[in-house]
């Protein structure tokens, strides 16, 4: 990826999809990277320390009902 980012942490189909760089065409099948509530993380490593000035992403609560 860019910068040698990558996603260490967190639940995809592809690795780095959360860090792609593609904010309009995601589905459940491309571009999501979560973690359950209460449980686990999403981690980004870099390569080295960077100052990072903003960050955007898109939040949703996928709630399971039986």
């Amino acid at each position: 990826m860019e910068r040698s980012a990558c996603v260490i942490e967190g639940v995809s189909r592809s690795r780095n999809a959360l860090i792609n760089g593609d904010t309009k065409h995601y589905d459940w099948d491309s571009g999501y990277t979560c973690h359950q509530l209460g449980s686990g993380s999403i981690v980004v490593q870099l390569a080295q320390p960077y100052v990072i000035g903003s960050m955007r992403y898109v939040t949703e609560c996928i709630r399971l009902v039986s």
